[in-house]
């Protein structure tokens, strides 16, 4: 925290609580040079500098994973966000290539399980007419731009529908109980998916058990954090927080993390975070303790450095943190 004789600061009683020391010791990393802490050893970082190689990376895993699949004649499954948007059409081009080049490619051996939608306090979710919807921006940015002769049956794309979510693990042990790999990226308050803190600390889900909390695989109707509100309030409803809603429902730390009747393989998680430019990020101290701090149940994302998979991330996140008195 910031030091001046006579003034002692607090952190706010509305965000999980880190040791100053730790705070301090976590902001000064620099990401791709200092190892994060006791990470797994088949779990890396990459910088990039370049927006474009950045989605054209994320897409090209994606194309990597389905090609493996189908050359191997078995199914695949993945677990993905709808943000960041810009590499669902870059896949989609890829596949579309493959389809010109390969006689017999198609995508009917592809599964993927979009890992969260917005709902209402009963869970229910917007419909595929709505705009901006996730099931909307996936259609439009995705599935309509596969060639028809190649794409997967749209029914194949599984998305946490008030109807479907509580549904959706039990199809992916049907189909194998194995996820070839779980994307996604790392919210201001540490969430993945959207899997809140709530989800730790309430009584309806985990009530603060970390054993509990690595079981659940789905959550219909979490109650989002403030921080989440106003994270997505600033990137997709226009700055306006009271049109964020309140709920959501998403996989939970089993379907990301693996449990004993679904293995998950990687996870392959993306952060864009800047904000106005490389002075200006909102992701940047979230990626570093995501890093660099214990792993911690009110902090999920903390736990994505102990299990194989990888962080990507835009520069400037990689840098050292100054906290500069406006």
């Amino acid at each position: 925290m910031l030091g001046m004789k006579g003034w002692q600061p607090q952190q706010s009683r509305w965000i999980p609580q880190l040791p100053a020391g730790i705070v301090r010791e976590v902001q000064q990393k620099r990401i791709g040079v200092d190892p994060p802490l006791k990470a797994h050893p088949e779990f890396k970082v990459k910088v990039w500098d370049d927006a474009h190689q950045f989605y054209s990376a994320f897409a090209r895993d994606m194309t990597k994973r389905v090609l493996a699949a189908f050359f191997e004649k078995r199914e695949v499954w993945m677990i993905a966000p709808t943000g960041p948007v810009p590499q669902w059409t870059i896949f989609a081009k890829n596949l579309n290539e493959y389809g010109r080049l390969l006689e017999d490619f198609d995508l009917g051996h592809v599964h993927i399980v979009m890992m969260d939608d917005y709902a209402d306090p009963q869970g229910r979710t917007p419909s595929i007419d709505v705009l901006g919807s996730f099931q909307n921006t996936i259609r439009v940015n995705f599935w309509d731009q596969i060639d028809k002769k190649i794409r997967m049956p749209w029914n194949q794309i599984l998305f946490p529908t008030g109807e479907l979510v509580e549904e959706i693990p039990r199809k992916i042990i049907d189909g194998g109980g194995v996820v070839d790999v779980v994307y996604g990226g790392i919210g201001w308050g540490l969430h993945f998916a959207f899997v809140d803190r709530e989800a730790f600390t309430s009584e309806r889900w985990a009530n603060r058990d970390l054993t509990r909390w690595k079981k659940l695989r789905v959550l219909k109707a979490i109650e989002l954090d403030a921080s989440t509100i106003y994270q997505n309030a600033l990137h997709t409803w226009g700055s306006n927080q009271w049109a964020v809603p309140s709920h959501a429902n998403t996989v939970g730390p089993a379907l990301i993390l693996g449990d004993e009747e679904i293995e998950v393989k990687y996870r392959s998680f993306w952060c864009d975070g800047l904000c106005a430019g490389p002075e200006m990020t909102w992701q940047q101290m979230a990626v570093h303790v995501a890093l660099y701090a214990n792993p911690n149940p009110e902090l999920p994302a903390t736990f994505l450095k102990t299990l194989p998979g990888e962080v990507n991330i835009m520069t400037p996140l990689d840098q050292p943190i100054s906290v500069v008195p406006r």
